[in-house]
């Protein structure tokens, strides 16, 4: 999925509503130091409009991004993965079936053998 921004009369809309402030901690917004943030954030289905767009100061922007959006999205893709049967880690536990390994009940330890249907 390709990131959308906001086109630039919705950033101009934003813009004006805003009034010249962040519309997170209301202090006075510099040139350079705009961010048009998605309330909802784009990797999880907000779109590029007016409603969905709010003005930040970087300060607050960066905290949103790396304290509210991101742990969220990695939740997002790590449920997705887990709803399609995908596992995370690499390593399989050892002695689990995953690990291809069997111990014996006498401590030694074989290759497992693939299970033939009858």
């Amino acid at each position: 999925m390709t990131r959308r921004e906001f086109p630039a009369k919705v950033t101009d809309a934003a813009y004006v509503r805003c009034g010249g402030h962040c519309e997170s901690c209301s202090a006075p917004l510099r040139p350079g130091k705009i961010e048009y943030d998605h309330i909802l954030s784009d990797g999880l289905g907000g779109e590029p409009t007016l409603d969905n767009c709010q003005v930040l100061c970087t300060a607050c922007h960066s905290l949103k991004t790396h304290h509210s959006d991101r742990p969220k999205m990695a939740k997002a893709d790590r449920s997705r993965k887990k709803h399609f049967g995908k596992r995370q880690s690499s390593h399989p536990i050892p002695g689990s079936k995953a690990s291809g390994l069997r111990k014996r009940m006498d401590g030694t330890v074989e290759p497992r053998q693939p299970h033939r249907s009858r």
